[in-house]
């Protein structure tokens, strides 16, 4: 059902009749809106023309409103009010929600960037600001909401869920294998080309944070240790770069990998992989209460790592 016309005035009319009755002067509402006082004032005239009353008393000094006039000037003052407050909220960019997620170099390159267009088609309203680092993150201080990192698992200041375990096999092009004679042993990479990470590996107390090629080799049996490298590098991704670029063989951790053995453009240099007990884990800082879109992109990552999506995109 359509609702009747509306007998209005013209807004224009309206707009001056509002300055004018505000101020109680035609000349400065005229002012005002950028006018001339003969316009305010044949403005006015029309609008009392449209309404058949009087609107303003003419004062020697001024005018004053009528009855009729202070009842319409209350309306289009309410009214003018209510539509330079919707106007402003559109005109006004949305702010969306931010949350911080830290992370090391390799897994935001390889696991989690090809994957969050996903995540931001989901959830358009939240905007994620990465931060990435190779030292460990501490929760009590980082401006972090949600963290993924490399460890054992054991976090006093973070909840941790499990995503994926430390395995870890020899990766290269494979234009670089057709280059070299066959490997068929973990002894045969001792003198082969191997890329090496420069990121210090070792934790406090001994051992090792994450495998390098000398740890991996000991756990292959073999105590030998390797060429000097190659290459060396301070960031993983130039790491798996240099390695698809066929400069040499990389140690390539299952997780961040796999994905570019499937597409061809990393082969394993030998089908021997080992397995720790250390991994990634996904975090929520303990001590505060997580928001809503911190948990949204946590349950996100734990759909991703449970395979519940397509393949990520590319590099």
């Amino acid at each position: 059902m359509s609702s009747a016309p509306r007998d209005l005035p013209p807004l224009q009319g309206l707009v001056v009749f509002e300055a004018a009755a505000r101020h109680l002067s035609f000349t400065q509402a005229a002012r005002e809106l950028g006018t001339t006082q003969p316009a305010v004032s044949h403005q006015v005239r029309r609008l009392e023309a449209h309404l058949g009353v009087a609107l303003f008393r003419r004062l020697y000094r001024g005018v004053a409103l009528t009855p009729e006039g202070r009842q319409l000037f209350d309306a289009v003052e309410t009214g003018l009010g209510t539509m330079t407050d919707a106007v402003s909220r559109i005109r006004s960019p949305k702010r969306h929600a931010r949350i911080d997620v830290a992370t090391d170099f390799g897994f935001a390159a390889f696991w989690l960037l090809p994957r969050l267009p996903l995540f931001r088609s989901r959830h358009p309203a939240i905007d994620v600001r990465i931060i990435t680092s190779q030292r460990e993150f501490d929760l009590r201080t980082d401006p972090v909401d949600v963290a993924i990192v490399f460890g054992a698992g054991k976090h006093r200041h973070g909840t941790a869920t499990h995503l994926f375990a430390e395995e870890v096999y020899p990766v290269c092009s494979p234009r670089h294998l057709e280059k070299q004679p066959a490997i068929r042993t973990a002894r045969d990479l001792v003198t082969r080309p191997l890329l090496h990470l420069d990121n210090d590996s070792r934790i406090s107390g001994g051992g090792d944070r994450w495998f390098n090629w000398r740890s991996w080799l000991r756990a292959a049996g073999i105590d030998s240790a390797p060429n000097d490298p190659l290459l060396s590098f301070d960031n993983y991704t130039l790491l798996i770069q240099a390695a698809i670029a066929g400069q040499g063989i990389a140690l390539g951790w299952a997780s961040l990998v796999d994905h570019l053995i499937r597409k061809g453009q990393l082969v394993r240099a030998l089908d021997l992989s080992f397995t720790t007990h250390r991994g990634y884990f996904l975090l929520l800082p303990t001590g505060r209460t997580p928001t809503p879109d911190s948990l949204a992109f946590h349950d996100w990552v734990l759909s991703e790592q449970a395979g519940a999506t397509t393949e990520p995109g590319e590099i």
